[in-house]
């Protein structure tokens, strides 16, 4: 496969081809760059057929890049897709189209003789969705410095409940073997992935006994409770005193039993450093109760992973520091794993976190989820390698998209959602996911699976 393409911008150029053809497809083809206002994709031994598709994105951002008027013009044109083969590779009938330009009676997809012209800007898209490029211009952020899901693209768009990358990649696909039906594409099939973000490993073991009575009275006079006080604390001296499986919070070994049984490995992202006093939550991570607990995941065969502290995302030195100290903490028990990922607490990412994540030598990282609402906020199911827009750089760094969390479902100030409509947008996100055959990321915290209906509400997702 040839790749004709505009000479502007090779750098990025080259690397969306690599993360769509390459990672995502699997095909094999060589990039010629030349004086033209479009893509033309041929074959080296026979280039009489020919896709040609638009080049809307760097070709507007020529002069503006990383401005506002780079980004996609609003409201976006969308296109009422007639073809059924290619209707049945979409999520709904209608697609949003973020860069690209329709022929004069309004059609994305026509062909003539050998050619199959595409007015969608795949490449372009992708490259501004995977990269997460209106971050970078935009930078409309709540309290704790994270992009606000609505004021993304996608969710003023109605897009962020579907993986609008993953549907462009499979039109570019119908695309190919119109013209070329013997080409083959890399097999993928669908892939759970549970991880756990330890924040409050335990509710008592490292809680002072002060603290521990204030709040006994605090059940006693305010929430009227009466037997509360007295099981807080003989929960709280069983832990202290060795008992720490009976702490209300330690939900690792129930975890990992789910995760086995449906033949899954699960992931914890651990704290090695607390910060900031009103963040980062407090756990000696060299005490024996998390040794232990690493030594537990390690030998029953799941993953460990760092949870760098609320400060460190645009601090490389913490980050690097906070992942040494997990790694040598590690290895001092006799673990070893192959590589390493991580996610950042409270899910304060900005795109230089993935620099930093690269320079501290771990393998991916798992934060881009909104924590205002759910959705694909990458635009794909599918973990793909990352480019740094400052430096303009592809780095050996992978993101492994967050798409389900239990706080943002769940919690009031975020979507606020019951046990049983979490239930059925966990449900929805993980068809959509299976259609592609793509990576279901899920976040649920140790710590709430404490009672009976997050637990029950948990299980759910195993089941669909």
């Amino acid at each position: 496969m040839i790749i004709y393409q505009p000479a502007s911008f090779q750098q990025e150029r080259q690397y969306i081809l690599h993360v769509m053809l390459g990672e995502f497809l699997g095909l094999e083809y060589q990039s010629i760059y030349e004086q033209r206002n479009n893509i033309c994709i041929t074959m080296q031994d026979n280039n009489a057929k020919k896709l040609i598709i638009s080049d809307a994105f760097f070709n507007n951002a020529m002069g503006h890049w990383l401005k506002r008027d780079s980004l996609p013009k609003q409201p976006l044109a969308v296109w009422r897709v007639e073809n059924k083969e290619i209707r049945d590779v979409l999520t709904e009938n209608q697609l949003p189209v973020i860069y690209g330009e329709a022929d004069q009676f309004g059609n994305y997809l026509f062909e003539v003789d050998n050619e199959v012209r595409l007015g969608i800007d795949v490449f372009g898209a992708a490259f501004f969705m995977l990269t997460r490029y209106e971050e970078v211009v935009k930078q409309e952020n709540d309290e704790h410095g994270r992009f606000l899901a609505t004021a993304s693209l996608a969710y003023q768009e109605d897009f962020l409940k579907r993986p609008i990358i993953n549907e462009y990649l499979e039109i570019v696909w119908w695309c190919i073997k119109r013209l070329w039906p013997a080409m083959e594409r890399k097999q993928r099939n669908f892939k759970m992935v549970v991880t756990h973000d330890v924040d409050y490993p335990f509710a008592y073991a490292f809680t002072s006994w002060q603290r521990t009575c204030r709040s006994a009275v605090a059940d006693l006079v305010k929430r009227h409770e009466l037997l509360q006080p007295i099981n807080r604390l003989i929960q709280t001296w069983r832990v202290k005193a060795g008992q720490f499986y009976r702490d209300e919070n330690y939900t690792f070994s129930a975890i990992m039993d789910i995760s086995e049984a449906h033949n899954l490995k699960s992931c914890f992202y651990f704290m090695t450093e607390q910060l900031n006093s009103k963040y980062d939550t407090f756990y000696p991570f060299k005490h024996p109760y998390i040794k232990g607990l690493l030594k537990e995941i390690h030998s029953r065969g799941h993953e460990i992973g760092i949870h760098p502290s609320y400060i460190s995302y645009y601090d490389g030195h913490q980050i690097r520091q906070q992942f040494l100290r997990l790694r040598e903490a590690c290895q001092s028990l006799g673990i070893f794993q192959e590589r390493f990922g991580g996610r950042q607490h409270y899910l304060r990412w900005s795109p230089e976190t993935w620099q930093h994540y690269y320079d501290a030598g771990l393998y991916y990282d798992s934060s881009l989820s909104y924590a205002d609402k759910m959705g694909f906020r990458c635009g794909v199911c599918f973990s793909y390698p990352v480019y740094n827009l400052t430096t303009r750089e592809a780095l050996r760094l992978y993101e492994q998209p967050l798409l389900v969390t239990d706080f943002t479902a769940l919690e009031p100030k975020y979507m606020g959602l019951s046990c049983e409509q979490t239930k059925e947008i966990m449900k929805g996100i993980q068809e959509i996911v299976h259609k592609y055959n793509g990576e279901f990321v899920l976040l649920w915290h140790n710590n709430r699976l404490t009672s009976a209906k997050y637990l029950e509400t948990y299980k759910s997702v195993f089941e669909a």
